[in-house]
């Protein structure tokens, strides 16, 4: 299989991933980074999205690329669609901080060890928040792209 070219900020995220045997990709959009989390022997990777239209998307891009077997795709917002303990990391980009720190807020809830952002706006706020919640950063590292610079994290989970 002939996996989609990721662009640099969604390379760089997936480069910060440890090792795992499943995953979620919330707001997976088009389903590119899932794909590729699939193809670097995760498990069991499942992808979300909010919206019917995306999430129509979702699957019909899954389709295309014969990966229907390789990633679950989900309707429903943030963690919602997933169960407690059902994924050990979650890769969220492309989003601002708010919904981003929103996904954060429920991965304790869902025994998440870890997760991963891209953000693509107010990322001043993701700081901030992780010192108070007493999360622990793993790595970090900006990203120059297309005239704009964005920042991915991978932070570890507070219990």
């Amino acid at each position: 299989m002939r996996l989609p070219r990721l662009p640099r900020r969604l390379q760089a995220l997936l480069a910060l991933l440890p090792p795992a045997r499943s995953v979620a990709d919330v707001g997976a959009g088009h389903g590119a980074l899932a794909l590729h989390l699939a193809a670097r022997h995760v498990a069991r990777v499942i992808a979300t999205e909010a919206a019917p239209g995306p999430y129509q998307e979702l699957r019909r891009n899954l389709d295309a690329w014969g990966a229907t077997q390789m990633v679950e795709a989900r309707l429903g917002n943030g963690l919602a669609p997933l169960e407690r303990g059902e994924v050990e990391g979650v890769v969220a980009a492309g989003m601002g901080a708010r919904s981003l720190l929103k996904i954060c807020a429920d991965a304790a809830d869902r025994d998440v060890a870890w997760v991963a952002l891209q953000c693509v706006q107010d990322p001043e706020l993701i700081e901030p928040w992780r010192k108070r919640h007493g999360w622990q950063t793993l790595a970090s590292c900006p990203v120059h792209e297309r005239g704009h610079q964005y920042l991915v994290w991978l932070l570890k989970v507070a219990r």
